[in-house]
């Protein structure tokens, strides 16, 4: 079974039983999520997933493209520029790199429960902790896989659906 996630710039499937993963951009640009062994292994076990390297990947690039989604782009910019390697807006690798760093809190703290000080930038996007927490939990679970969340000013309404 394929799931498809639709955010507001890319979407992201998922081929469960075939731990296939990739992302599809409007302009058609695609990228495959692939899997690298050892090295998974290990941020599969810091990021609180234990051996499930596969449930690793496949929230990975889920998250990046909410969290990107979060801050108005309508997908990840990391894995946008990956997939545009040669395009001049694409992100250098340093930046690339905070993404990363970032999203690693981001698994820590939805599996582990552990905040860090720099995921006081979710804070913005006028819910609480608890309730930004439980609205990307579903995604994972699939309870909601169209996520058009829009950057969020004190007093405004978040939308996301469920399908």
């Amino acid at each position: 079974m394929v799931i498809t996630y639709t955010f507001p710039g890319c979407w992201f499937f998922v081929d469960e039983p075939g731990s296939f993963s990739h992302t599809a951009f409007l302009d058609g640009a695609r990228l495959e999520s692939i899997i690298d062994g050892a090295k998974d292994w290990r941020t599969s076990h810091l990021y609180g997933y234990g051996d499930d390297v596969w449930r690793l990947w496949r929230e990975h690039d889920l998250l990046h493209h909410a969290i990107g989604t979060l801050f108005g782009h309508g997908y990840s910019p990391t894995i946008w520029s990956v997939a545009h390697p040669d395009d001049p807006r694409a992100l250098a690798r340093w930046v690339q790199r905070d993404e990363e760093r970032f999203l690693g809190f981001v698994h820590r703290w939805l599996n582990l429960g552990e905040w860090h000080p720099e995921l006081g930038l979710l804070e913005t996007f006028d819910r609480t902790r608890a309730e930004l927490r439980a609205e990307l939990r579903a995604l994972i679970a699939t309870e909601i896989t169209t996520f058009s969340m829009k950057p969020l000013s004190p007093g405004a309404e978040a939308r996301s659906t469920t399908e």
